[in-house]
């Protein structure tokens, strides 16, 4: 499940969308330019050290941005499962504090667990 956001202008997440639209086209231009110095900066004598740095900044990298960009985007597919349980303790302890705080008579017959589903059931449309 996905959701679509609609942006108008001047909202600051419509400038962040317009930000990473020039990155993405920016970003192959800077890779370039980061394998060229690279190659540039190459010394006779050193090339093994060299490379050997390059395949291990590399290597660290995929290691450590693939599998939290993979957490990521898992999170943001879940997140609904992750919020709605969190929506339904939050609404019921307020339910549960509200009719706890309701006078003696106004309560419905049966325990606290009851009481409180019961007005968390009626508060919901709400």
């Amino acid at each position: 499940m996905s959701f679509v956001l609609r942006l108008e202008k001047g909202h600051y997440l419509h400038q962040f969308g317009q930000f990473a639209c020039i990155w993405a086209l920016c970003q192959p231009f800077l890779c370039c330019a980061g394998i060229m110095n690279f190659v540039l900066c190459l010394e006779k004598g050193h090339y093994l050290y060299q490379f050997g740095q390059f395949a291990w900044t590399h290597m660290i990298l995929l290691v450590v941005f693939i599998p939290t960009s993979f957490f990521v985007s898992n999170i943001f597919d879940g997140l609904i499962w992750f919020l709605l349980p969190c929506a339904l303790v939050i609404i019921n302890d307020i339910s549960a504090y509200l009719t706890g705080a309701l006078p003696k008579h106004m309560h419905c017959a049966g325990n606290a667990c009851m009481t409180s589903y019961r007005c968390t059931v009626l508060a919901m449309p709400v």
